[in-house]
């Protein structure tokens, strides 16, 4: 049965509201977190939808890890970068700032062009699976922020910078998409940093499970507001971040993702939960994140089941293809994984650098391909570039 908002039991009865109210916030199965929302602290009521969908997530990590063990490495590898794409072009676009796919690829081809857009922020999401990122308090949020987004919103608007010692010293509102006010941010600063440092020693110290952890700071980053702007992006960043040390990392390269093929929901979450009828009452915010997450591998989950069965079945048509040529079919079958599992066409240099042999080579394997009609041939700037045409290949 799904948890019964406050907000509706409010509209029911006031009176069995306040007795719903607490009876919750006072139950042995309440966790209360120390700081407050609208003057309540807040809390969550351990509803048995939490620990359902925390096992769910569990039990789906297990089969995420037991299907990436199934693939070449190289594919994962592919596909893992097929997903950061998609992750940053959709943490833009949910704050309605746009890029391309092409322009987000090519800075990862890069690495380290700080003077291109969204580079900093790209390049610290790339480095997620091999770093350390520290948010234990107050100036490592700030140092993250002045890393990964300071550069970008200061070309945006340099009136949005933050002006105060760590955070902003001025008011913020929260619009809509019709410009109307639908939250305001803490202030002073001095408010936001002592909510702020009671958010992190949360993280650190609270003996709560850890994938509620995230949900709680998901939502206490937005309703604190710390910055002018950027702060749906760095609050993520920072919950892929923490969703990449409990679970499978890949999985850290879905959340926007899944945030954004619900989005509507994804914002009545924060206005539901920031309604002071809801007197800090994080329990659904918390269930709708953990149902986010659990979608999320849910998803990733059945992509790489799809790509692991078609990889199957056509490697067995590309070993009757090679005709015991070693040469076609490694190149056939490096096609075939980028093909499925990859972003964009492989070119003859990177065919060279993911197989034994010389460009000659793979150039007459290319052509005998092309001839036979089973390349989709493209161009990444002056470079040509060749994938796999599947369809053409499934008629085989």
């Amino acid at each position: 049965m799904e948890y019964t908002k406050l907000e509706s039991i409010y509209y029911i009865s006031k009176e069995k509201y306040e007795e719903i109210y607490k009876t919750r916030f006072s139950s042995e199965s309440t966790y209360r977190l120390g700081f407050n929302i609208r003057n309540n602290e807040a809390f969550i009521f351990m509803d048995k939808e939490i620990v359902e969908k925390i096992s769910h997530i569990y039990q789906n990590n297990i089969k995420l890890i037991k299907i990436k063990k199934e693939i070449p490495q190289i594919a994962i590898e592919q596909y893992t970068n097929k997903c950061l794409i998609d992750e940053i072009k959709l943490t833009n676009q949910i704050e309605g700032v746009y890029s391309t796919r092409k322009e987000i690829q090519e800075i990862l081809k890069i690495n380290q062009d700080d003077k291109k857009r969204f580079s900093s922020l790209i390049n610290k999401y790339l480095k997620l699976e091999e770093s350390h990122v520290q948010i234990d308090t107050c100036h490592d949020i700030r140092k993250l922020y002045d890393d990964i987004l300071l550069m970008e919103i200061s070309k945006e608007d340099s009136k949005d910078q933050p002006d105060g010692n760590i955070f902003r010293k001025e008011r913020v509102y929260v619009t809509g998409r019709n410009g109307e006010i639908i939250h305001e941010g803490i202030t002073p600063e001095e408010k936001i940093i002592e909510i702020m440092t009671k958010l992190l020693d949360f993280m650190k110290y609270h003996e709560i499970n850890d994938l509620i952890k995230i949900g709680v700071f998901h939502y206490m980053f937005g309703y604190v507001h710390p910055f002018y702007n950027g702060n749906g992006r760095l609050s993520r960043f920072i919950s892929s971040y923490l969703l990449s040390q409990k679970l499978e990392k890949m999985v850290a390269y879905q959340l926007s993702k899944a945030i954004f093929s619900n989005i509507n929901g994804y914002y009545k979450m924060f206005k539901i939960t920031n309604d002071p009828i809801n007197r800090g009452d994080l329990t659904y915010f918390v269930i709708r994140f953990l149902e986010i997450i659990e979608k999320a591998l849910f998803d990733l989950n059945e992509a790489l089941i799809e790509r692991k069965n078609k990889l199957e079945v056509f490697s067995e048509k590309i070993d009757l293809l090679s005709d015991n040529d070693n040469v076609k079919k490694q190149v056939m079958d490096m096609l075939l994984k980028n093909s499925l599992f990859g972003e964009e066409g492989l070119s003859v240099y990177e065919l060279e650098n993911l197989t034994d042999f010389g460009l000659t080579k793979i150039r007459e394997v290319l052509k005998a391909l092309d001839k036979e009609k089973l390349l989709r041939i493209g161009k990444d700037g002056r470079k040509i570039i060749y994938d796999f045409d599947l369809d053409q290949l499934n008629l085989i």
